[in-house]
């Protein structure tokens, strides 16, 4: 069990969260199951299915926020509306352990510690938990729960939500960074234009790539306003040659607070796509990938993330939606 990056803030934060244990890809275009080993006591929840909100052949836009470098909604669960991260980072979806005492429901005790990348949180597993995006989709079903940080959105609402990859597995998400705007759909129901997006593969939540001139395989990791965050193994591998700098601290949902020691205007490049950016040390974990990539390098104009196509389209610099 481990969690990625937890949320950060200052200015540029870097906003982050946890991946717990691996789930199974979506079954159908709306289902998310329990991964082995891990199915809640009642069968009922060991499959969640998500309810479109929208005709079949259309697609409907949800305000959102990247004020904090990360992509933010309005979601509501009960009779609270909470804000919600996009966070590719994380393998589970999350919610507020206070929100689900607030809401009165079903507390449960998980037995094993989810690790972050500078310590151990307690989770639980809270069980029949509703969500709504507005005109996007619903749900109940068991999420896993962890106090999140007291933190408000650019709306005024309480990140109480991290949506994370079992979901993003089961749908197509569409941020449109120009107009502050998200979507969510059924997999395959968006077929972008090969002449006005780059296509960039997407297996097992990571991407492969370029950077400083190395062939680095990076995790995406939406709910990161970092670059790059780079394990310190292979941070010291890539670049041994290049002066550290001091870059801004980020607090973990732990209350401990991560490294500051990075890389800053490093060239980095994802398929056709060339970035400059800096790039943060990290603690070491045993993952298939040498970092993550954070949601800076999907933050302009048009992205489409459909894992069940594998792949991630970015809006060519220039092309109209």
């Amino acid at each position: 069990m481990s969690f990625e990056p937890l949320t950060s803030f200052p200015a540029k934060a870097s906003w982050a969260i946890i991946a717990l244990l691996s789930v199974l890809p979506g079954v159908g275009a709306a289902q998310v199951q329990a991964p082995p080993g891990e199915a809640p006591p009642e069968a009922s929840e060991e499959t969640t299915t998500v309810e479109f909100l929208h005709p079949a052949d259309q697609l409907n836009w949800l305000p959102m926020s990247t004020a904090r470098g990360a992509p933010t909604f309005r979601a509501r669960s009960g009779d609270e509306d909470v804000c919600a991260l996009f966070d590719t980072g994380s393998d589970k979806t999350f919610v507020d352990i206070a929100l689900a005492d607030r809401l009165g429901l079903k507390i449960g005790e998980l037995s094993k510690e989810a690790r972050s990348l500078t310590g151990t949180l307690p989770v639980s597993r809270v069980f029949a938990v509703p969500v709504e995006v507005p005109g996007q989709f619903r749900f109940q079903g068991s999420l896993h729960a962890v106090a999140l940080p007291k933190l408000d959105c650019a709306d005024g609402t309480r990140l109480s939500l991290i949506l994370g990859q079992e979901f993003v597995n089961a749908m197509v998400i569409l941020t449109d960074n120009t107009s502050k705007r998200i979507a969510f759909h059924a997999s395959g129901y968006v077929k972008p234009d090969a002449d006005k997006y780059v296509r960039i593969p997407w297996s097992g939540n990571t991407v492969s790539g370029q950077v400083a001139g190395r062939k680095a395989i990076l995790k995406v990791d939406t709910g990161s306003a970092t670059d790059l965050a780079f394990q310190a193994k292979h941070f010291d591998t890539f670049f041994a040659d290049r002066d550290r700098t001091t870059l801004a601290v980020s607090t973990n949902a732990s209350g401990r607070q991560d490294e500051s020691v990075g890389i800053a205007a490093v060239e980095y490049q994802i398929e056709a796509v060339a970035k400059v950016g800096d790039v943060k040390r990290v603690a070491d974990r045993e993952a298939p990938y040498v970092g993550n990539l954070g949601y800076p390098f999907f933050a302009e104009a048009m992205t489409i993330f459909d894992a069940g196509k594998g792949a991630i389209w970015l809006q060519n610099q220039g092309e109209s939606h």
